[in-house]
């Protein structure tokens, strides 16, 4: 017996509800902990990729999605080449490669651009401001990219 459309309507609603509540809450709470104690934590990473396989399983998004955990790569090659001690941490790189599952490739590689734009923006200001060169979290400017390309996605303005 197959349901209403009214029906399936609703339990996709709800789902997306759940799932958004989901990913906002963890990416606040990675953001709030990248910037207390500079250190994101490997289970909530875990909980943002089982938000993308939930987006995949429950709301018919394409499985082409979790391919936007490649994301991380520039990340790691940033990494990789980056100063001992200096330069973006493995929480970066998780968050890149997990929200990326989430969001896939085109959306992912936007998030990361708006997030990196508004860091480096952040950067520069708080150097020309006190003139000292110190670290600061980048999680949280990935994050409200994120946030920003799913909210866009999931109003139907961007795939």
């Amino acid at each position: 017996m197959q349901a209403e459309p009214a029906f399936q309507a609703a339990e996709v609603f709800w789902m997306e509800m759940l799932v958004s509540t989901a990913f906002f809450s963890l990416l606040a709470a990675v953001s709030v902990r990248d910037i207390w104690y500079r250190e994101v934590s490997g289970r909530l990473q875990a909980g943002i990729v089982m938000t993308a396989c939930l987006r995949v399983l429950f709301l018919n998004v394409s499985p082409c999605y979790i391919l936007g955990g490649f994301i991380l790569v520039p990340y790691l090659v940033a990494a990789l080449c980056g100063k001992e001690g200096k330069g973006i941490g493995g929480g970066d790189i998780k968050l890149a490669g997990s929200s990326g599952m989430v969001l896939g490739l085109q959306g992912a590689v936007s998030a990361s651009l708006i997030g990196l734009v508004l860091f480096l923006g952040y950067v520069y200001l708080q150097k020309r401001a006190d003139g000292k060169e110190k670290g600061f979290p980048l999680c949280p400017f990935l994050c409200f990219g994120a946030a920003v390309i799913y909210c866009l996605q999931t109003g139907g303005w961007m795939r």
